[in-house]
This record gives structure tokens, sequence and C-alpha cells, in this order.
């Protein structure tokens, strides 16, 4: 967890701050994924792993951009007491970015709302298709190991190379 924090408070943008304090206020650090990584702490181990492979793979971006786009892409995953919102996860994690008053630039905000829809966007838009590629990855290399894996992951794992 603390290498979470580390990165995202290199990130200078107006309300990582708030965004530091949901962290470690919610279960962020306890929680785990759906499908894979799913053990206490699991999410914040996925979300490092697309950090990684994000990071390896698109060197074109800023690192800034890795870092939101991989730390917060799950982040609607994680639950505050007193804090709702509607909708599944990657809506969530807009929602709470924003309500921490961190402002994602548009090609950062379209990446973490649709990085789970299946569609041509993923091709043309290139940091969707670089966190879609990412966190399929990642997924389905834990499932490699831990899980079986189902049709999908296995379709998943495959794409993830032709991305």
């Amino acid at each position: 967890m603390q290498r979470v924090i580390d990165l995202i408070k290199t990130v200078d943008r107006k309300g990582v701050e708030n965004v530091v304090k949901y962290l470690t206020d919610s279960n962020y650090a306890m929680a785990r994924c759906y499908g894979h990584h799913k053990y206490k702490g699991g999410l914040v181990d996925h979300s490092l792993e697309v950090y990684e492979i994000m990071k390896r793979d698109n060197t074109q971006f800023s690192e800034e951009s890795i870092i939101i786009c991989s730390l917060f892409h799950d982040l609607g995953k994680a639950k505050l007491r007193g804090w709702s919102f509607e909708g599944e996860h990657p809506s969530r994690a807009i929602s709470i970015l924003a309500r921490c008053g961190f402002e994602l630039t548009e090609e950062e905000a379209f990446a973490i709302r649709y990085h789970h829809r299946k569609s041509v966007d993923v091709i043309t838009h290139p940091y969707r298709r670089a966190l879609t590629k990412a966190d399929m990855e990642s997924t389905a290399v834990w499932k490699r190991k831990y899980g079986k894996p189902s049709k999908e992951d296995v379709f998943c794992g495959l794409v993830s190379r032709l991305l």
C-alpha cells in the first residue's frame, strides 16, 4: 500500500491529498478483486501490476498518466463508509476522484471509465488500449497461476497479446 501512496504523491494535481486520504480511510488496502487477485490486498497488488505493465509497454505516455490510469482504474472496488455511488466500479472510480477534487484529463477519464467495455474504441483510443491490455495481462497471469481460467479469461489473455 505504501508504494501506491508514494507513487500517487508524485502526481502534481489538485486533489491528490484527498485521494490519498480516501485510500487510507477506505478498505482499499484490504480490498479484493472480483474474479482475480481474490485475497485481502489483491486490489493493491493488481493495481501495481497494471502500473508495471503499462510503464513497461507505454514509454510514449507520461509517468503521471500511467500512475493515474493504472492505480485508479479499479478504485471503485474500494469502499468507504458514508460514500455511496451508483454504477459499476469504473464509473464509481470516476465519481470518487471527482468528489476528491482530483481532475483527470479527458484521455485518463475515458480509459478508466471504459477499460472493461468490449468495443472498437479499445483499438483507436491509446490510453484505453494500454490500460485494457495491462489489466487483462495482469488478470490472465494471476488466473494461470492460481485459478482455473474461464474461456473468457483465455480470450482476454490472447487479446492482450494482440493489443
